[in-house]
């Protein structure tokens, strides 16, 4: 038979079992048999060990020190043996003790404390504690340990401040009010119970500030005072918190409260103007003057922009200013004659907000320099002067100014040459005055009518040139003359009233009124038969010849000047008039038209000319005169033959030709005939060239090219024809410089270049004239080489070193560079600039001293 389970069993519930078993056979009446049976029933793992507490409540103080118990936890398990046997462990998986502060014997189940607890980190703490059989698998039971953790003064106080500035740094404007809230303290303190509570006090501030509650644990900190930056920019506080434990636990935090700047202060100038003063030709780039202003404030309030303003708005281009340092420069060519002394305003600006600012006057003298020309005003003059003046008569003063300073009271006149045309000797020009002086008593018969010439004004470098004319007026100082003092004609005794017989002509050197001629019959005259027009001179018949007493007259003729009113002529003239009858003929001249000689200058006196030749029909003697023509007597004719000859040496420069009119007379009382006759003088070459001046002075550019034409010799020869041909060479030519064409007279540079730097700046050039046979005649051409700016700067050191401080100030000199230029002049004037490419803004050169100066003093900085 078979034993079968019929229901679960539980060891820990019946250990054992005792059973009786009975055994039936099939018998009637059955027979039985019986037997004891005991069951022990092995242990199973099937029970959880249990916890005599499920939650264990326990406290410890957190001065607790590690290795000390805190509370046994017991746990049972019913099963036998191993299955029976607890270890006790802490699960630590999720909540419990994670941190481990706590651990516990496996044995016995006493928890220690496993390191230093703290309770202002965790007032309490829940332990999950396990207790494990040694079954297998394993059954486990858990129950939970609560640790109050009670405090202990240990903690000081927590003191925190929150600025409500704008930055949340310890800072406070310096125009807070009394009453402003400056900061938030906040004090804790992490120990709790009877120790809670927490004293908060404030030192420092000079009674400026003040601590004010609002809670039990905070406060504001308020200004109480009045705050100047500029007086004190800082104050040191102090917040002291002490709790109330014993002993109690202080806590303190010091800090500096700044005081923040407003822009309560105006930029000030050190002075209301400024004075400075600079040349007219200073580069661009010259510093002229720095100005600077101070400010109370700091930062962006004390940060300083200069600007310039001027009520000429020209100022404005003629100068700059730095921003930054308030170095005045020149930002263009200057003018002083346009503005001797401009003046402008230096405005401070501040980088507040708003911005102050503050102004100052800036007076710049601009010192004058010799740039411009002087000025003739009027540019050119017209006048006249009589010719009577006495020598050392001042005609004009003429006026020239100079628009630089003080140099009108320095200029020098003086008369010049220009372009061949020199001037009169019979005028000198006072040097300071400008006034115009004869040198002596001037004659316009002479020849000369009227003088054109130049005047010069000399600043000391730079000078003008006026034109001036003067017309040489007339007065009447000369009576007419007559061509000829004897006239001769013949009328028939039957000529009709108003024929004309001959017309006399006088001519008078003076001019105008004074040369108008009124001509008279002043005796002669006996019967009162003839007439002459006092304008024209032409003597005619005033009446019938019928009444006459006699068949010759010989009348006697004047002229006089200023129509009739002036000079009278002296001789006068006498003109001799036959009466014949239609009998009587006059001569024949052999040429009908007229006769043509030549003779030669400078023939000896008497030379035969030529011989004019006429025939009478009634073969009566012929007589020969010179009728007109030779107002000077310069020929003769002989008066039975009709020989003309020289009566003087003749000079063809003065007389070159002769028209004269040959009168022949025949019978008694005399018929007349008249022939003309030209007489031309030949040249001989008897003068010498002549060159206006002995010299006369030119600039030349030292960049001039070679074979330029740099001047033009003139010389003239009052001869004529080939006697006047002139040909031109030099007889003195340092180092063969220069070449002259001799034809023109073109004075040119030859093959070498000049070189104002060479040293030799003066050249002395002597022209020499000549013709075909007389004597040369010579001028000195002065060349005066002028400079081009040709030659480069050059530095005296190709390196320069130079220290400065890192405290250096903007506008700080840390050193100069110098260079020269071996030009003249302006062109010789150096002015310095940085060079671009290591401009950096942080130094800058002043570019007329070459001073190199700092321009940024913040370069420590970078």
């Amino acid at each position: 038979c078979a034993l079968v389970l019929d229901g679960e069993l539980d060891r820990e519930l019946t250990p054992t079992y005792e059973l009786q078993i009975e055994a039936f056979d099939g018998g009637e009446p059955a027979l039985t048999g019986t037997v004891t049976l005991m069951i022990t029933l092995l242990d199973a793992n099937d029970n959880v060990p249990v916890f005599n507490e499920s939650d264990y409540y326990v406290t410890v103080s957190e001065m607790s020190s590690p290795g000390s118990g805190v509370v046994t936890v017991y746990a049972e398990d019913p099963d036998l043996d191993a299955n029976g046997e607890v270890t006790y462990g802490i699960d630590r998986s999720s909540y419990s003790d994670i941190d481990g502060y706590f651990t516990i014997s496996s044995i016995t189940g006493l928890i220690y404390i496993n390191k230093t607890l703290d309770y202002e980190l965790g007032s309490s703490r829940t332990i999950v504690v396990t207790a494990t059989d040694g079954g297998d698998p394993a059954e486990v039971g858990t129950a939970h340990v609560h640790v109050t953790v009670t405090d202990y003064n240990d903690n000081q106080p927590t003191i925190v401040i929150s600025f409500y500035s704008d930055s949340g740094e310890a800072e406070v404007s310096e125009d807070a009010e009394s009453g402003d809230s400056i900061a938030r303290v906040s004090v804790s303190d992490m120990d709790t119970g009877d120790i809670t509570g927490i004293n908060v006090t404030l030192t420092g501030g000079d009674g400026v500030f003040t601590l004010e509650d609002t809670d039990v644990d905070k406060h504001i900190l308020k200004v109480t005072g009045s705050l100047d930056r500029e007086t004190r920019s800082s104050y040191n506080l102090k917040v002291t918190a002490a709790d109330y434990g014993s002993p109690p636990l202080f806590a303190e935090y010091n800090f500096t409260l700044v005081v923040v700047d407003t822009n309560d202060n105006y930029p000030e100038f050190s002075s209301t103007v400024n004075y400075a003063s600079v040349s007219e030709v200073a580069d661009v780039g010259t510093s002229v003057l720095q100005v600077t202003a101070t400010d109370g404030d700091e930062g962006d309030n004390a940060d300083l922009t200069y600007t310039l303003t001027a009520s000429d708005s020209l100022v404005l281009t003629w100068f700059t200013i730095d921003s930054s340092t308030g170095v005045i420069t020149t930002n263009a060519e200057l003018d002083h004659e346009e503005i001797p002394e401009p003046e402008m305003t230096v405005v401070a600006t501040d980088g507040g907000d708003p911005a102050l600012s503050a102004e100052t006057t800036v007076v710049v003298t601009i010192r004058d320099y010799n740039d411009n020309e002087p000025y003739f005003d009027p540019e050119s003059y017209d006048d006249s002067v009589y010719e009577d003046e006495d020598s050392g008569t001042c005609i004009l003063k003429v006026s020239a100014y100079d628009v630089d300073s003080d140099a009108s009271t320095d200029l020098v006149y003086s008369l010049t040459t220009i372009y061949n045309n020199a001037p009169p000797d019979e005028l000198y020009i006072d040097p300071d005055t400008g006034w115009i002086c004869t040198t002596t008593t001037l004659d316009r018969d002479s020849g000369t009518t009227e003088f054109d010439f130049y005047v010069k004004v000399q600043d000391g470098s730079l000078s003008a040139t006026a034109l001036v004319h003067l017309d040489l007026l007339d007065v009447n100082d000369n009576e007419p003359v007559f061509e000829s003092v004897s006239y001769a004609n013949h009328i028939t005794e039957t000529s009709s009233t108003d024929t004309s017989i001959v017309t006399v002509l006088a001519t008078d050197i003076d001019e105008g009124t004074n040369a108008e001629i009124s001509y008279a019959i002043e005796s002669g005259d006996v019967d009162s038969l003839f007439q002459i027009d006092a304008d024209s001179g032409v003597v005619s018949l005033a009446v019938s010849l019928s009444g006459r007493s006699q068949d010759f007259y010989m009348i006697e003729v004047s002229a006089t000047d200023e129509s009739g009113e002036g000079l009278s002529s002296d001789p006068n003239a006498q003109v001799n008039i036959s009466i014949i009858t239609s009998n009587d003929n006059p001569p024949e001249f052999s040429q009908s038209d007229g006769y043509s000689f030549d003779v030669t200058e400078n023939s000896d006196t008497g030379t035969v000319v030529g011989v004019v030749e006429a025939t009478d029909p009634d073969n009566d003697v012929v007589a020969y005169s010179i009728s007109s023509g030779d107002p000077t007597g310069q020929l003769t004719i002989t008066s039975s033959s009709g020989v003309i000859s020289t009566a003087a040496v003749i000079d063809r420069e003065t007389d070159s030709s002769f028209t004269l009119i040959v009168q022949a007379q025949s019978n008694t009382p005399p018929t007349y005939t008249t022939t003309t006759v030209e007489i031309t003088v030949e040249d001989e070459n008897d003068n010498s060239p002549s060159f206006d001046n002995d010299y006369v002075e030119i600039d030349v550019s030292e960049n001039t090219t070679v074979n330029t034409v740099i001047y033009t010799a003139s010389a003239t020869d009052p001869d004529s024809g080939d006697n006047a041909i002139i040909t031109y060479s030099l007889i003195s030519n340092p180092s063969n410089l220069f070449d002259i064409d001799p034809d023109s007279g073109d004075l040119s540079l030859g093959s070498v270049e000049l070189d104002y730097e060479s040293g030799v700046i003066l050249y002395s050039v002597k022209i020499e004239a000549t013709d075909s046979e007389s004597d040369a005649v010579s001028s000195t051409v002065y060349i005066y080489v002028t400079d081009v700016n040709d030659n480069n700067p050059v530095f005296e050191y190709d390196e320069y070193s130079m220290s400065v401080s890192e405290s250096a100030s903007e506008g700080d000199i840390i050193g100069f560079v110098s260079a020269t230029d071996d030009d003249s002049d302006d062109n010789s004037r150096v002015a310095y600039k940085m060079d671009s490419t290591s401009d950096d803004g942080i130094f800058g050169v002043y570019a007329e001293s070459g001073d190199i100066y700092v321009a940024d003093a913040g370069f420590a900085d970078s």
